[in-house]
C-alpha cells in the first residue's frame, strides 16, 4: 500500500513538471566588470547554482574580450547564486535578467 501511494504522488508530480513546463530552460547574460578601473574582466569563469527543487550548479563560461557572457541551464527558473572565479557575485537572479558584476 505505501509503495503503491508513493507511485501515484511519483506520477503526479512527473505530471506536473510536464503540464507546467518545469523542464524549460533558462539563461542570463551580463558584463563582469572590475571595481577599481570599471574596464572588463576577459576569462573570469561564470557559473551559477539554479534555484527551485529541480535546482543544481550550471555548466560555467569564460567572459570575452568585452566581459561579456552568457549562462545558460537547463531547468527553469532563475538562479539563487552567481560566481565568478568560484566567488558568490550575485544572488536571486531571474531567468532572462541582464547583470552588471563588479569583481576586485
Amino acid at each position: 500500500m505505501f509503495s503503491s501511494l508513493i507511485r501515484k504522488l511519483v506520477l503526479a508530480v512527473v505530471g506536473v513538471v510536464i503540464l507546467t513546463g518545469v523542464a524549460q530552460a533558462g539563461d542570463i547574460s551580463g558584463i563582469v566588470k572590475y571595481r577599481r578601473s570599471g574596464s572588463p574582466a576577459e576569462g573570469i569563469k561564470v557559473s551559477g547554482l539554479t534555484s527551485g527543487w529541480l535546482g543544481g550548479m550550471t555548466g560555467s563560461v569564460r567572459t570575452d574580450d568585452r566581459g561579456k557572457f552568457v549562462l545558460s541551464w537547463k531547468s527553469a527558473g532563475g538562479l539563487a547564486k552567481l560566481y565568478a572565479n568560484g566567488s558568490v557575485v550575485a544572488r536571486d537572479i531571474r531567468d532572462g535578467e541582464y547583470v552588471v558584476v563588479t569583481i576586485d
